[in-house]
């Protein structure tokens, strides 16, 4: 019986890493579904003309601090109110390479009039390009492959501890069996 209750500090622990996993596996399920969302719902947003006023590079991101941000901010009129924005893809900005900034910068140069993607029910929410961009799919990547790793430990961990210690676990359960009969024959015999 004392073998028993030295397994139960590892069930508990494997039942709370499986709790917190759950958790975290449903608040990045959601992240990862509101990326998808905007994405898919930017297909239908209205497109509006905006001009560039602002395109400036900052080092010092990535690794190293040797990666490039662009500080890009354009704005766009609907009706009669002004919006100022710097989303250039419908995902989180990431940090550029030198020749991926070149790239960007030759394509969105200052005063130029651009297509904006625009939501049109949050006139605030706009972009330059309807893709999600490479950094958010890495991101949509790396966290899917995460969880997975996240969900596979814990479970090898249980099967582990389940096969050391499953005659122990039989054992407890002939015992709850046998208790459960015991139950029902006294209150049998009582009626």
């Amino acid at each position: 019986m004392r073998k028993i209750f030295d397994t139960l500090p590892a069930v508990l622990v494997v039942t709370l890493f499986l709790s917190f996993t759950a958790f975290m596996s449903v608040q990045t399920f959601s992240s990862g579904f509101l990326l998808y969302e905007r994405f898919w719902s930017s297909q239908n947003w209205n497109q509006v003309p905006g001009r560039i006023f602002k395109v400036q590079a900052y080092r010092g991101c990535g690794r190293g601090g040797r990666g490039y941000n662009l500080d890009l901010k354009y704005e766009y009129q609907i009706g009669t109110d002004t919006y100022t924005n710097y989303a250039i893809f419908l995902g989180p900005e990431k940090c550029y390479s030198w020749s991926e900034l070149a790239q960007l910068k030759g394509q969105f140069p200052i005063g130029r009039t651009v297509p904006v993607y625009v939501d049109p029910h949050r006139p605030v929410n706009a972009a330059l390009v309807r893709e999600l961009g490479r950094a958010s799919t890495i991101f949509i990547f790396l966290i899917e492959l995460s969880l997975l790793f996240a969900t596979l430990i814990p479970i090898r961990f249980a099967l582990r501890e389940w096969k050391e210690n499953k005659h122990q676990m039989r054992k407890l359960a002939d015992v709850l069996l046998r208790r459960s009969e015991i139950d029902r024959s006294i209150r049998v015999s009582k009626h």
